[in-house]
């Protein structure tokens, strides 16, 4: 005969069972009077465990046991203080180590592209281009204007 495992007996004592496993408990509690047995011996326990009442404690023993506690309490606090000394330490030598390793792509980036735009107007001048280039537009919606177009006339 096999024995339902201890925690299904346990959950039929506190009626926690579905259905058909509390069906199948029942059954074999009918013909095992070992599984009875130990049931009978679940309600001795809780009986027991129900009418214990909580132990005396003297006032000197409480006053010993809270001040264990406050000074645990202290003890993690300036663990605590300690940890976040380190961290911010840490982030503090972290700081200074990327200021003095990072190198500010920056300046030198605009200064290229300053550079290159005089480059490019200096090959421009020397390859003698004349004042007078006609800009043709990439489409025909565009107009393009000339500072000729746009300067007064000498008649208006």
């Amino acid at each position: 005969m096999k024995h339902p495992p201890l925690e299904i007996l346990q959950d039929y004592f506190e009626n926690a069972l579905v259905l058909s496993q509390e069906k199948r408990v029942k059954e074999h509690l009918l013909v095992c009077d070992q599984c009875s047995k130990m049931l009978a011996d679940f309600a001795v326990i809780e009986t027991k465990v129900l009418k214990r009442t909580a132990p005396v404690i003297n006032a000197q023993t409480q006053q010993r046991i809270f001040a264990d506690a406050k000074k645990m309490l202290a003890q993690r606090g300036q663990q605590k203080l300690v940890q976040i000394e380190r961290q911010e330490k840490i982030k503090e030598l972290m700081q200074d180590w990327q200021e003095k390793l990072s190198f500010d792509w920056r300046v030198p980036a605009l200064q290229f592209a300053s550079l290159s735009l005089v480059l490019a107007v200096v090959v421009a001048v020397e390859t003698n281009q004349s004042e007078e280039t006609t800009y043709q537009p990439i489409s025909t919606d565009v107009q393009v204007s000339t500072y000729q177009d746009v300067t007064p006339q000498e008649g208006e």
